[in-house]
Parts: C-alpha cells; structure tokens; sequence
C-alpha cells in the first residue's frame, strides 16, 4: 500500500510514526508526506498552478528532496490520497471553497484509483492562542464543524486524528490539559512521541485496516529517549475503545 498525503507539519506529525507502526505489525506501507510549513488549501492549490517546487517529499518520515504537487502526482501510483486544511483555518467553511474541490478533481483526475481521505486535524492546547478564547474544547467543536462540511463537500470520509486528540485529553488523566503530560510538543504540534504516535494509530486502523494489539512499536525522542511504554499501551487501548464509537 502506498500513502500519499497533500499536507504541512500536521500530516507530518501524524506521518512520523507510521511507516514504523505498520512494519511492526506486519503490514508493507509506503508513506509520502508533502510538506509545506502552515500550507493552506489555498495555498496547495496555487503550488499546484504554478507548479513551483516548494514542497518536501518525506518518505517513512525521512526528508528526501524538493518536488512540485503535480511531479508526486504523477511520479507512482497511490492507493491513498489524504487532504486536509491549515490548522487556524480548519474551522472556517468558507476557506474550503473552491480549494479542496479544485484539488479533489486534479488528484482525482491524476490518480484515479487513489481513495480520497480527509485528515480531521485537532485543536490547540488549552490555554495557546486561538480564536476560540484560546480553550481547547471551543475550538474542537469548531473544527469537526468545519471538517463534517469538508467531508460533505467532496464525499470523502475524515481519518479522525482530532477527535481522538480530544478524547484522550478528556480521558486519560496522562493528557489531562492542566495537570497531565501536553500531547502536543508546543500547544500545536503534537508532541514526538505520545502524539505523534496516537495520530500514527488512528491512521493505521483507519487507512490500513490494521490491528492495533499487533503494534509494538516504542516511539523515541529526538535524543533516542524511548517513551514510557505503559503509557503506550494506555494510547493503544483508548484507541481501541475510540474507534468503536466513531
């Protein structure tokens, strides 16, 4: 299988892992993240028509070269195709349209094969700077609201990253928001292990079909640091017990 994600540094985040989490498990998966820093829908779409190379083409989390949108499009063949939209503009309807059908008709007509998912991204930490009174949960109902539209829009089904983001802050007292560990590594980005590795997992049962119990993955900080592994089982079983009500 091969994954190919239009996105910025949240498909980045929910990529780094991924590779990693479906070898363990014994599945083969290619994944491409294109990565433009805070890159818009309406920006994708404008590197589309210029045809600039200003993304980075990071394969099983590994930077590897710049490429235009349309050179990845027509470099290999892809099962999957993730979209998504900037994260301070997720909430806003009105910042899908045109883009995300502009680029839903070019993937579609360059990769017709390709299933077309949205990445339902998640909502700042409590307390970081948003337009939602800066309060994690306000602006959680925000962005489904935005990405139920997006869904709807295209006819595509949500990869929801966010909604379980939200879920293990409201559930497991690790990631509570004022007394627990942040998921996420700067009130936006999710952190290097932890977050990283939920996002990873709800891509994984998500895209893949695979089983979460056949994961056995211990992601590493940046200095090599494991992350504590029952806290890794923690994640695995409230993904688990998400995934049934979604």
């Amino acid at each position: 299988m091969k994954i190919l994600s239009i996105g910025n540094s949240f498909s980045q985040d929910a990529q780094k892992w991924l590779h990693d989490i479906c070898k363990t498990a014994g599945h083969d998966v290619t994944c491409i993240n294109l990565y433009i820093g805070g890159c818009s829908l309406e920006h994708h779409w404008e590197r589309y028509l210029d045809d600039e190379p200003e993304y980075r083409y990071e394969l099983n989390g590994v930077d590897k070269k710049a490429i235009t949108l349309k050179e990845a499009l027509s470099a290999d063949k892809y099962d999957i195709i993730t979209l998504q939209q900037v994260s301070h503009l997720s909430a806003y309807k009105e910042t899908y349209v045109p883009y995300l059908e502009n680029l839903y008709n070019v993937v579609k007509e360059a990769q017709p094969d390709a299933k077309i998912y949205i990445h339902h991204t998640w909502a700042y930490q409590d307390g970081h700077k948003s337009d939602f009174d800066n309060d994690s949960e306000k602006m959680y109902k925000r962005v489904t609201d935005g990405y139920k539209f997006a869904a709807e829009l295209i006819g595509c089904s949500l990869i929801k990253v966010g909604p379980f983001i939200q879920y293990l802050r409201r559930n497991l007292p690790e990631f509570d928001s004022k007394t627990g560990i942040n998921i996420t590594r700067d009130g936006y980005h999710l952190s290097l292990t932890y977050g990283r590795f939920a996002a990873g997992l709800i891509w994984f049962a998500t895209l893949v079909g695979g089983d979460i119990d056949k994961v056995d993955l211990i992601p590493l900080e940046i200095d090599g640091v494991p992350a504590d592994k029952q806290i890794i089982e923690k994640i695995k079983s409230a993904a688990k017990e998400f995934l049934k009500t979604v």
